[in-house]
């Protein structure tokens, strides 16, 4: 592992547990933030509850006192009563009334559910005998206190909730109800508009069949209905006291946090519920700051190790170029003197262990001096260019082509089976100068004179080897060039393969 690795994994290491520690406390933070609503939405139910339940309590207690002064002859079914008496009893519910704040109107039926006397005065004759809390009084004579639906009023016309109590004559026969009605807006829905519940916000009543009383915001057409099944239904159902529940609202679609509490005393249940999206506006701010806290974090990170691979790999390069100048000609891009010397004792070390011949063919080229005086340096530096180009050509894939120096070159040949073969790779190298250079617009020609010597015929080790070709070379030039030789030295031929 180089350096360059150890300290990307260090950083890396650091930016991992900085976005770990991130979105730790993020998490942690939500949950504080779920917790606090969660107590919100419970505290504030309560607070519903006790608004609601002494609203209620209020209304029971005008009740109360409005039947205390009823006589029986007041109830009697299909009766009138005398004027007099209807306006004492009319006074009555309205002093009632006036005492009672949120009640909208009082009204008192006999035992059929027709109505006897009202507040407004203008009721009288009215049927209440269909309402469902009047029909819950007559039916059960264990109940002493009935909560009507969510409806308008017939004489009020306004939308309120009744509450009434049921009327009970002497000897314990049901001689009707006594009810008021309660405003939503004069008793509910003007204080819940007080409450600080965030946007969509929203506080109910619902009975124990999870029909709604009172909802704010109003929504007229869901009053009186029954709200689609979810977790709260069942908890009323159950009859659980409190508790607090996640749940998206069939009414309007949107997911709340919903606290709620049983009224003490009455079948209604205080629901508040906080909308979840403005519940953790704040967290998703501090969610939108890590997240680009995070990005900014690895984008850091991901430049750092661009900028860390790029200078390695730039290194790497550099090295790799200062080796390559150091065992490489920089003109012909051929391995040097120095690879030659650095690859032989690896190739003779290969040669001797499996018993196989080496080869070394010096070749200098002829007449070369004249276009270096002639043409310049320029030119001798193309003609050597093309020279090492043909050459490359020429040889085999296995053999090495090594500039020596100067017009000086080796050809390093692995395997050599032959004697022959020896001389025709020769042969060929020659030939491939036959044709003109034509190095800057001149004709320019040169030749090539070739010596051979063999491992381990001639010499065991590298500087040998080369010593006995570049001798056999010499014996060429002595003779006109232009030709190869093997070195004197060769104790026998290559065997045929």
């Amino acid at each position: 592992m180089n350096k360059t690795t150890k300290t990307l994994m260090v950083i890396w290491l650091v930016i991992v547990a900085f976005v770990a520690f991130l979105i730790t406390d993020l998490i942690a933070a939500r949950q504080m933030a779920e917790k606090h609503i969660r107590t919100q939405a419970l505290s504030y139910a309560r607070v519903v509850e006790q608004h609601a339940s002494a609203a209620l309590d209020r209304a029971n207690i005008a009740l109360v006192g409005v039947m205390d002064h009823l006589l029986p002859s007041d109830l009697v079914v299909g009766g009138l009563l005398p004027e007099a008496r209807r306006k004492e009893i009319e006074a009555l519910l309205m002093l009632q009334q006036s005492r009672t704040a949120g009640i909208v109107s009082i009204s008192v039926t006999d035992a059929e559910g027709v109505t006897v006397a009202n507040s407004l005065g203008n009721a009288q004759g009215t049927s209440l005998g269909d309402r469902k809390h009047f029909l819950a009084l007559k039916g059960r004579p264990d109940t002493s206190v009935a909560i009507s639906e969510a409806t308008k009023g017939r004489s009020s016309d306004k939308w309120g909730v009744m509450l009434g109590r049921a009327i009970e004559l002497p000897g314990g026969a049901f001689g009707g109800m006594v009810g008021a009605n309660l405003g939503l807006a004069e008793t509910f829905t003007d204080f819940y508009a007080t409450l600080s519940l965030g946007e969509r916000g929203m506080v109910s009543l619902r009975d124990t069949d999870n029909r709604l009383l009172v909802r704010f915001p109003v929504i007229e057409e869901q009053l009186s209905k029954q709200a689609p099944a979810s977790v709260l239904a069942r908890h009323i159902q159950a009859g659980d006291i409190e508790g607090v529940n996640v749940a998206t609202s069939a009414l309007d679609n949107v997911q709340r946090f919903f606290g709620f509490r049983k009224l003490e005393g009455f079948p209604v249940y205080a629901v508040v519920g906080y909308s979840a999206e403005h519940a953790f506006s704040a967290w998703r701010i501090e969610r939108n700051t890590v997240a680009v806290a995070i990005l900014l974090v690895i984008s850091a990170g991901a430049y750092i190790t661009f900028v860390l691979r790029r200078m390695e790999q730039a290194e790497a390069e550099l090295r790799i170029a200062l080796e390559n100048q150091a065992t490489h000609d920089l003109l012909t891009g051929l391995p040097n003197r120095r690879f030659a010397f650095a690859w032989l004792p690896y190739a003779l070390s290969s040669a001797k262990r499996d018993n196989k011949k080496l080869a070394v063919l010096f070749v200098d080229l002829d007449d070369f001096k004249e276009i270096n005086d002639e043409l310049g340096h320029e030119a001798g530096d193309l003609v050597l260019k093309t020279v090492a180009e043909r050459f490359l050509n020429t040889i085999r894939g296995s053999d090495v082509l090594v500039r020596h120096g100067g017009d000086e070159f080796l050809v390093l040949v692995q395997a050599a089976e032959s004697r022959e073969e020896l001389a025709a790779l020769s042969t060929r190298l020659i030939a491939s100068l036959e044709t003109k250079l034509h190095a800057k617009a001149c004709d320019a020609q040169v030749s090539a004179s070739i010596g051979i010597a063999l491992y381990p015929d001639n010499a065991e080790e590298a500087l040998g080897l080369i010593d006995a070709a570049d001798a056999a070379m010499y014996q060429v030039k002595r003779h006109g060039g232009r030709h190869y030789q093997f070195s004197e030295n060769a104790a026998h031929d290559l065997a045929m393969s």
